[in-house]
């Protein structure tokens, strides 16, 4: 007869932290049946195991294990880094190990000794011929990737629930891996000349959650070769590469899905190379591009999609340099007649039918607004006039259309320098908020040269004075203006009364012998006509003007 039998061990932090823990958990390997280890709230320093050269290897995790914290990631740190030589990886999978619950932790400061010469081993969490679930984590700060996995046993995934991996150098590496993320958010993770995520012959399935804010040098944001992966309520957001060339998903040999995600504000869009791309029910706006083909064995399918605009300004968004058309029909491209969005297609491709209004059931942003505005970096004082160096902080109030995704809301912003206006997108501070935030940066241009790569980095082109009128695209109020360079302003913070006025305005206050001086943004004076109680600003081109009349002052946005 055999007996199983279960024990939970609790861990704190007193003593040797790291070798306490290692030794209560090669205890609980020679316990039959699923042991729990419960790590009370601290840091626990995590250098051991070191290997033949000296270097620690961090700590290992058997089969048949629950490794757990008992207050949460925000109260339970597992660190590489101890004294001068930190491990190369914080917490290792046993090879064979295919029951490992990982609960609760903030796992950091991973050390990527063969990164620095050249290769990549070093991880938050490595998981070779191992298949561990991660729940509920923080992976950051790692000096490599956040995940490293390879050989995943057949008919095993490593699953992450709830996970945040970020600030790592690169997010995910995975070789012959299968995975599975669900409502897992990779954020500010970058990489230096090669990709923030590699999938190499492996399967993922990514449900919910986002990739956001992920920075490459020279390489690609997710690079998949000879892999499978399937997306669904998947949020693109932000990434960037240091040129255009760069990609935000480079696929060779490969199969990917996608299915009702939102891709906005990255620099690229797919690159197909010998791979199949299916997407239905996206929502696509404010990349530097959608889709390329380099080969005749490529498949490009997108359908029931809101392929919106990449670029405000018209460009090619689509290159197809091989001989099978993509198939681009039934979405709905911002524009509504056959020629136009041609001019948005290089190559062959079947775009009609198209829709000529917005696809139902997508995520794609908020149906009302109820305020929408420009702030200090706060994002709670209003600001209305910035300089040389500042940066917009906008921010838009309303609902939104999924309660389950992150949205975003596309901003028109104008100015004399670039009146035909690039756009920004901003990303919704939760699933459900209603509340999107996002900056834009104000740069001193003289002519509309760099207006497409302005308007794929955020940048607004403006004059040496200027006044920028702000307004969410699909809304046709509020709008807003911004100054740029104000006469003794850069960043104002003093609070001044604003009225918004056509070609007459009335004074909120009476004007005696008609001594009242308007300026213009470059500080300027203003000839117009003064009345005791009206301004006549009929002369006055649109933009931002001040009123002083003794101790009184009066902005006003004089609008069309």
């Amino acid at each position: 007869m055999l007996f199983l039998f279960s024990l939970t061990l609790w861990v704190d932090t007193t003593g040797v932290e790291g070798e306490t823990l290692q030794t209560a958990i090669d205890y609980l390997a020679t316990v039959p049946g699923i042991d729990t280890v419960i790590l009370r709230d601290g840091t626990y320093h995590l250098a051991i195991n070191p290997d033949v050269n000296g270097i620690p290897q961090g700590l290992f995790l058997k089969d048949s294990l629950v490794l757990m914290s008992e207050n949460g990631a925000e109260k339970c740190t597992l660190s590489a880094y101890q004294s001068d030589t930190p491990a190369t990886h914080v917490i290792v999978c046993d090879n064979g190990a295919t029951s490992i619950w990982i609960k609760g932790f903030t796992i950091k400061d991973a050390c990527d000794y063969l990164f620095r010469k050249g290769f990549s081993r070093g991880s938050g969490i490595f998981a070779d011929a191992s298949s561990p679930w991660i729940e509920d984590c923080i992976i950051e700060n790692n000096d490599s990737y956040g995940i490293y996995a390879m050989n995943t046993p057949s008919g095993k995934e490593i699953t992450l629930v709830n996970t945040i991996i970020q600030n790592n150098v690169g997010a995910i590496y995975a070789r012959n891996a299968s995975l599975f993320l669900k409502h897992t958010k990779i954020t500010n993770n970058w990489r230096e000349y090669t990709e923030v995520m590699v999938l190499d012959s492996s399967f993922i399935t990514v449900f919910g959650g986002e990739i956001s804010d992920c920075k490459t040098w020279g390489g690609m944001i997710i690079d998949f070769s000879k892999t499978s992966g399937v997306f669904k309520q998947t949020v693109f957001y932000s990434n960037r590469n240091a040129t255009p060339a760069g990609r935000l998903i480079s696929a060779y040999g490969s199969d990917l899905a996608f299915n009702h995600c939102i891709f906005a504000g990255n620099i690229t869009g797919f690159h197909s190379d010998s791979s199949k791309i299916t997407a239905e029910s996206l929502f696509v706006i404010d990349n530097g591009g959608v889709a390329t083909a380099a080969s005749n064995w490529d498949t490009v399918e997108i359908s029931y999609s809101d392929l919106l605009f990449n670029t405000y300004q018209a460009d090619t968004e689509f290159y197809n340099n091989s001989l099978i058309p993509f198939n681009l029909e039934n979405n709905y491209w911002f524009y509504t007649d056959s020629s136009s969005i041609q001019s948005l297609i290089y190559g062959p491709a079947d775009f009609i039918p198209f829709a000529d209004d917005f696809i139902s059931g997508l995520p794609s942003g908020p149906s009302y607004c109820s305020s929408f505005g420009n702030y200090y970096s706060d994002y709670t004082t209003p600001c209305d006039s910035v300089g040389q160096g500042d940066t917009l902080y906008l921010l838009f109030s309303g609902d939104d259309s999924d309660l389950h995704m992150r949205e975003v809301v596309p901003v028109l912003i104008r100015s004399s320098c670039y009146p035909g206006g690039v756009v920004v997108t901003l990303l919704e501070t939760d699933t459900s908020s209603g509340i999107y935030k996002g900056t834009a940066v104000p740069v001193e241009r003289v002519d509309q040269g760099n207006i497409r790569m302005d308007d794929i980095f955020q940048r607004i082109g403006v004059n040496t004075s200027d006044t920028m009128f702000i307004k969410p695209l699909f809304f046709s109020s509020p709008e807003i203006a911004v100054v740029y360079n104000a006469p003794r302003m850069g960043v104002r913070r003093e609070e001044i009364c604003t009225v918004v006025c056509g070609d007459v305005l009335r004074l909120p206050f009476a004007i005696k012998n008609r001594n009242a001086v308007i300026y213009d943004v470059a500080g300027r004076e203003r000839r117009v006509d003064v009345g005791e109680r009206t301004l006549n600003l009929t002369g006055l081109p649109s933009g931002i003007y001040f009123l002083k009349y003794g101790e009184k002052s009066l902005k006003i946005v004089k609008v069309r």
